[in-house]
């Protein structure tokens, strides 16, 4: 890939929430397959060269993330062994930007909730309040989006049940009136 391409990758998956999300379920699965086919769609439309498929673009994004995974730690480790606060290592745009979208820094530390909680204890307290709402709604919304799914799946299953209850009702109706007409067949032959 081209570092432009690449650069457009990043700025598609930077836009796309459910890629990053870790939770590994039917639902979200299916999702990031979504997801990632019209991620592929949307950067086919927004390159001249080769089209690439879902699967490459996704390789091409997990092979970015180890290389930025490799970058911080040798930036990190260069800083212990050396002591400064200087790279050892000159920095790379793209596998920054990577980093950041993975919550690495270069000191090593993830941006978890408990680095959210720190960096947003840093912040101003109107700042503080409106990102940890904002926080608070993101986590509503991915609990709101998973439960709509697992019902939507449910009632499918439900409304699949019933056709099978009606099916079988139907059969059980044609058995006895079959039944029926036998029994006044056998009534007329004996008189």
């Amino acid at each position: 890939m081209t570092k432009d391409e690449t650069k457009l990758l990043l700025q598609l998956v930077a836009v796309n929430e459910i890629i990053n999300n870790k939770t590994t379920n039917a639902i979200n699965n299916e999702l990031k397959k979504k997801a990632w086919q019209n991620l592929a769609n949307d950067f086919n439309s927004s390159i001249a060269t080769v089209p690439r498929t879902a699967a490459q673009l996704r390789l091409k994004w997990e092979n970015l993330k180890k290389s930025a995974r490799k970058h911080c730690a040798n930036t990190r480790n260069g800083l212990i062994k050396t002591g400064r606060d200087e790279d050892c290592f000159p920095p790379d745009g793209i596998l920054d930007k990577v980093a950041s979208l993975l919550g690495i820094t270069r000191q090593g530390r993830r941006n978890t909730s408990s680095n959210l909680l720190l960096q947003c204890n840093r912040l101003p307290a109107a700042k503080r309040k409106h990102k940890m709402q904002e926080e608070l709604c993101k986590a509503r919304i991915y609990r709101d989006n998973a439960l709509a799914e697992y019902l939507k799946a449910k009632k499918k299953k439900l409304d699949l049940e019933n056709n099978e209850k009606e099916i079988l009702i139907a059969k059980l109706k044609l058995e006895i009136e079959n039944a029926r007409l036998e029994n006044l067949i056998l009534r007329g032959d004996s008189k």
